[in-house]
């Protein structure tokens, strides 16, 4: 949706297609009053407003809220407002929820996700090899669209290159998205690879970079922290800006200069190695299962409140 046009959806009422499911409502709604507490999102789409509907009082939504032209919409303050509560995956979520919708859209707390240690991490000569990935390299793991600032990455790694040629780095993507029909040589589009293959590239990379604005949390950063990989992120984006400073695990960038110095920083191995620690000693704190299970459990509308 072109961001101008949120103000006239809003006024108009018009919600964005998606999927319905008449059958899965018409269970909800049968099942609601036996059941503690449903459990449905993120806030965008039909299926969750359709439970929140079907099961009033008994529905925890995850929200996954992006500042997005969708997150302005009637309907997705109808979802906030209307679920028994909001489930938030950082701080920064919660406060956009709160600055389109109001206090009652925020009332929710923080849960996150969980991320467990790699089973399996490929040896890194072969992956070297295999994808001739030479020197120091950079790693972009997601969808490769310019939704997720991916056409700004290679731009600004494209100048880092030209600026400093003697010490060019290789960006490495991993992920679904249309391949470039001329990339540059210092570009190495991987596609989707195998989790051992993935977590081998983020654990040899110099930094795991990714400048999308459009995130709640994101999970790359901390599968990079899990193998004691770096992040470098976009300032502008308020969620990944709090993960990298509340964590101590990186760097936020906001142009050339700042990705000249991040990347000068990191080439130092004691620098690189105390940014390592300090995001995996974040993860191990804030994001293992058994504590984000707790935290989710302890949210769901109808248990006990938790001990002072």
């Amino acid at each position: 949706m072109v961001p101008g046009l949120a103000k006239l959806a809003a006024r108009s009422g018009w919600e964005p297609p998606s999927l319905a499911s008449p059958d899965l409502i018409a269970h909800v709604r049968a099942r609601a009053a036996a059941v503690q507490a449903v459990l449905t999102g993120p806030y965008r789409f039909r299926i969750p407003a359709a439970v929140i509907a079907a099961a009033p009082g008994k529905v925890a939504l995850l929200a996954c809220l992006h500042d997005e032209p969708f997150a302005r919409l009637g309907a997705a303050r109808t979802s906030l407002c209307g679920a028994a509560v909001v489930l938030f995956n950082t701080p920064p979520e919660r406060a956009l929820a709160r600055r389109l919708h109001g206090p009652v859209a925020a009332t929710g707390p923080v849960v996150g996700f969980g991320v467990e240690p790699p089973t399996a991490i490929a040896p890194l000569d072969r992956l070297r090899a295999c994808c001739r990935i030479p020197g120091d390299y950079l790693v972009f793991i997601g969808r490769q669209h310019r939704s997720k600032g991916f056409n700004r990455l290679i731009t600004l790694v494209g100048r880092y290159n030209r600026r400093w040629p003697g010490q060019a780095v290789t960006l490495v993507s991993i992920g679904a998205g249309s391949r470039l029909s001329r990339p540059p040589a210092w570009l190495h589009q991987l596609g989707v690879v195998d989790e051992a293959e993935k977590y081998g590239l983020l654990q040899g990379a110099l930094a795991n970079i990714t400048l999308s604005r459009m995130e709640s949390l994101s999970i790359t950063l901390l599968e990079g922290w899990s193998v004691g990989t770096p992040a470098i992120v976009d300032r502008a984006s308020e969620v990944l800006r709090w993960q990298v400073e509340e964590s101590g695990g990186g760097y936020a960038i906001s142009d050339e200069r700042d990705l000249d110095d991040a990347l000068a920083a990191l080439r130092q191995p004691e620098t690189r190695a105390e940014k390592a620690r300090a995001g995996h000693a974040f993860l191990a704190a804030r994001y293992d299962w058994h504590a984000v299970c707790e935290r989710l459990i302890a949210a769901l509308p109808g248990s006990a409140p938790s001990p002072p």
